[in-house]
């Protein structure tokens, strides 16, 4: 049985002279739109000010019309991300991001890589796709297509780091 992903990643959340969210708000909308979200869980755990953090997430998206939760203020955080309709990372501190997912015991529900050099030191490891800032990578099925407006960088074991366009399909790593 294959897994339908459904994925839009953003590289950061902010873009230079605009607002939070706001250089990528109309794909994020027709992201979650297009997949009838209503509620989206929200995982704060990047910065140590997390109510600050999801007052500044739901501000935003209740803008748009979805309501927003987040998973530090749910009781059972892996049950949360589990029913999850569509869930929100957050960026910040990657390091106390990932220690608490680790704690929360998230990370088998939502999957994340580290380091790239050290990942690829691992024979058979696939390739990654760097999304620099402002850029999208948007996954429906079994297509992925660079959207926004910048490059992103792919890495290869054994080959040299490439740079890819906006508009480029990715499906091939998928």
């Amino acid at each position: 049985m294959s897994v339908k992903r459904n994925l839009l990643l953003l590289s950061n959340s902010t873009l230079h002279p605009t607002g939070y969210l706001e250089y990528a708000a109309e794909d994020i909308c027709q992201f979650l739109r297009g997949r009838k979200v209503e509620e989206v869980l929200f995982v704060p755990y990047a910065l140590r000010d997390q109510d600050g953090y999801t007052a500044k997430a739901r501000s935003v998206f209740e803008s748009w019309g979805f309501r927003l939760k987040s998973v530090h203020e749910a009781e059972n955080p892996a049950l949360a991300a589990s029913n999850a309709q569509a869930i929100f990372i957050g960026g910040g501190n990657t390091f106390q991001l990932l220690n608490s997912l680790y704690e929360n015991k998230l990370v088998d529900v939502i999957r994340k890589e580290q380091r790239i050099e050290q990942y690829h030191e691992i024979p058979g490891t696939p390739p990654v796709l760097a999304l620099r800032e402002g850029s999208i990578l948007k996954v429906e099925g079994d297509n992925a297509m660079l959207i926004g407006k910048f490059h992103a960088r792919l890495f290869v074991p054994g080959k040299e780091t490439k740079e890819f366009p906006t508009g480029h399909n990715f499906s091939f790593l998928l």
